[in-house]
C-alpha cells in the first residue's frame, strides 16, 4: 500500500534543486574572477557571495507564490514549470558573459524554482495514510542532504580537469 512509485517521482524533483543550488560552489570564485568586476580578491569574495545567496533569497521570496499557484492550477504544472525553469536558468547561468548575467540567471533560478513548498503538499496528498507520511516526509530532508552533497561534486568535476594546477586550463570538451 506505499506509493513507492509517486514517492520516487517527487524524490527526483526534491533531489534536482539542491544540486542546482549547489554546483555552482566549487567554481563560483573563478567565475566571478573572470568576469574582472572585483578591483581586488576581497572584492571577488564579496561578489562570490551575492551570486550564491541570491538563489535562496529569491527561492525565499516567490515559494509562497508558487503555493498558491499550486493551488490554483494543481501541483504537476507547478512542478513542471519549476523543473523547467531552474533547466533554463542554469543555461542562461552557464552562458554568462558578465557578472550581471550570472545574478540575473541564479535570480530566476530562485524565482522560478518554488518546489519546496509544492513537494511538501503532493507529500501529505500521495501519503494520505497515517502510518505511511513519517517515511514519506523523512525522505524529503535526506534527498536534500544528499543532493548537497552531489551537488558541489558534479559542479567541481565540470570545472577544471584533472591535474590542472594553475587553473587556467578549460575542459577539453569546450570549444577553443
Amino acid at each position: 500500500g506505499f506509493p513507492w512509485t509517486q514517492l520516487l517521482v517527487i524524490s527526483l524533483v526534491r533531489f534536482s534543486e539542491p544540486i542546482a543550488f549547489t554546483s555552482l560552489f566549487p567554481y563560483v570564485y573563478f567565475m566571478v574572477k573572470d568576469f574582472k568586476i572585483a578591483p581586488d580578491e576581497a572584492q571577488v569574495s564579496k561578489y562570490s557571495g551575492y551570486l550564491s545567496s541570491t538563489f535562496a533569497l529569491c527561492q525565499v521570496l516567490s515559494s509562497l507564490q508558487w503555493g498558491k499557484f499550486s493551488d490554483k492550477y494543481g501541483r504537476k504544472p507547478a512542478l513542471f514549470i519549476g523543473l523547467c525553469g531552474t533547466c533554463a536558468s542554469s543555461l542562461i547561468l552557464g552562458f554568462s558573459q558578465n557578472f550581471y548575467q550570472a545574478l540575473f540567471a541564479r535570480s530566476l533560478m530562485g524565482l522560478l524554482n518554488g518546489n519546496v513548498a509544492v513537494l511538501r503538499t503532493v507529500i501529505g496528498e500521495v501519503a494520505s495514510e497515517r502510518r505511511h507520511q513519517a517515511l514519506a516526509f523523512s525522505t524529503m530532508p535526506l534527498l536534500f542532504q544528499f543532493g548537497s552533497v552531489i551537488g558541489p561534486m558534479i559542479g567541481g568535476f565540470f570545472s577544471f580537469p584533472k591535474g590542472s594546477g594553475n587553473n587556467k586550463e578549460v575542459p577539453k570538451w569546450f570549444p577553443k
